[in-house]
């Protein structure tokens, strides 16, 4: 297992359209209460250490509802699609890989993407590829792609998986995804009213309880007698809920993993979600279907 905490990671969205079909600007289209870039990028600041949003100039860049720790980066091949606004990300990225994803895809899941994570080593660029197509607009590249990427501009090439037989690319297969977004909303693009319209009736559900089971090892599996806990949580539950309900469900692990005081997890202990990602301090949220491991970061706990 290993720690996607991402410090080597740069979240970039591409927010260069012109928003022909919608006939408005998509990204500051009020989405569930704010616009809908913002709802793009707190997804993508879960997984990212910065974020860089390409523009097409700079008045561009002023419009929009960012924060002063977003980039703006404008974009160095105007006019040349998709494929120019990936180049300029991650040319502008403080990191070494890139996660670009569309300013108007409202549904990225966390667990996808963590996973996309965990899949890098021994490969320039992590494509999903949920059917018979990439999703190149939901992936994962490394600067090494930068020059191959860049020949393809010089050349009018603007097929972003035309440089793609240059680099070591790890496909992503349907079965993959569907672990963890089986419906495949995280590729839902929004590109015209009936799109926006589908897309507010997704978000508008009513969301379903989140069911999730806990892993223990070590002392707390042999003081408790049991090998997991399975929980229902209310929807966005997070780290402090979780805790409490642990103990509630298995009192055993109180002062045996957990705090006395339910506040949070006793010191040189750590949550894993999915086998992926080490959860660190602070609260997070969880989703239906997580499994997690309660370990200890000590040798012999």
């Amino acid at each position: 297992m290993t720690d996607t905490t991402t410090e080597d990671v740069t979240g970039i969205i591409l927010a260069g359209g012109l928003s022909r079909r919608l006939g408005r600007d998509k990204a500051v289209e009020p989405f569930n209460g704010q616009p809908l870039i913002r709802r793009v990028i707190e997804r993508v600041e879960s997984v990212a250490a910065e974020v860089v949003v390409v523009v097409a100039d700079s008045a561009r860049g002023e419009a929009l509802p960012l924060d002063a720790r977003h980039r703006i980066a404008l974009d160095l091949y105007p006019g040349q699609g998709s494929l120019g606004g990936i180049f300029s990300g991650l040319a502008a990225a403080g990191n070494q890989w890139g996660l670009v994803v569309a300013c108007d895809m409202p549904f990225l899941n966390r667990q996808l993407l963590d996973y996309m994570l965990s899949r890098r080593e021994g490969f320039d660029a992590v494509v999903p590829m949920p059917g018979p197509y990439p999703e190149p607009t939901h992936a994962l590249y490394s600067k090494s792609c930068l020059p191959h990427i860049e020949a393809k501009l010089q050349a009018g090439d603007l097929k972003i998986s035309g440089f793609f037989d240059q680099v070591r690319v790890n496909y992503l297969t349907g079965a993959d995804i569907a672990r963890f977004d089986p419906e495949l909303r995280s590729f839902f693009n929004i590109n015209s009213p009936e799109d926006l319209a589908e897309a507010q009736a997704l978000a508008s559900l009513p969301a379903p309880a989140i069911n999730i089971r806990v892993e223990l090892f070590g002392t707390p599996r042999l003081r408790s007698d049991r090998r997991e806990v399975a929980l229902t949580l209310p929807p966005g539950a997070g780290r402090n809920q979780l805790v409490r309900a642990l103990a509630r469900a298995c009192p055993a692990l109180v002062g045996c993993g957990l705090r006395q005081d339910l506040a949070d997890l006793e010191e040189g202990y750590v949550f894993n979600r999915n086998g992926v990602a080490f959860l660190g301090e602070g609260d997070f949220s969880l989703q239906d279907g997580d499994s997690l491991l309660l370990i200890s970061n000590q040798a012999g706990g």
